[in-house]
């Protein structure tokens, strides 16, 4: 794998927000992530 290693953490955060249904805008802010990163991880919320 190249590139960074996963922010796990900041990941889960991430996860746990997206679950709750809060919208991707609020999640930007305020875990400062980019939309790409959000996107990305929307897709592992089942």
């Amino acid at each position: 794998m190249k590139g960074r290693p996963e922010d796990a953490e900041r990941n889960e955060a991430i996860l746990d927000m997206l679950r709750k249904g809060q919208s991707w805008n609020t999640i930007v802010k305020a875990t400062n992530c980019s939309r790409s990163t959000l996107a990305k991880l929307a897709k592992r919320v089942p």
